[in-house]
């Protein structure tokens, strides 16, 4: 051997490796292209037109519905917070019970 052999190995790994690079950046290419291409057609609705009384009223709908929510989450927020706050005076009240009980 002359010496040159493990070099034309790297050379031709080298070359196989771009090769392979080459082809799955073409593979994505085309697949991206083919979805974005497919997405262009449906982006297109067809919404029924409403007059200004039908869309103030579905506002005022849609509006009352947020403030609702919000409601209910403050609401659940405030148990939550409620609860761990018992939780936590009264696993501090048993933890100063079980030192005194040990003073004792």
């Amino acid at each position: 051997m002359d010496g040159w052999g493990s070099l034309t190995m790297l050379l031709k790994r080298q070359n196989a490796n771009k090769y392979r690079k080459a082809q799955l950046r073409y593979d994505l290419q085309k697949k991206k292209e083919a979805f974005l291409s497919n997405q262009k057609s449906n982006s297109e609705f067809d919404f029924p037109e409403l007059s200004t009384v039908e869309m103030e009223k579905l506002k005022k709908e849609i509006r009352s519905k947020i403030r609702r929510e919000k409601i209910k989450n403050k609401i659940i927020s405030l148990l939550i917070l409620i609860a761990v706050i018992v939780l936590l005076i009264w696993i501090i009240q048993a933890k100063n019970q079980a030192v005194y009980q040990l003073l004792q």
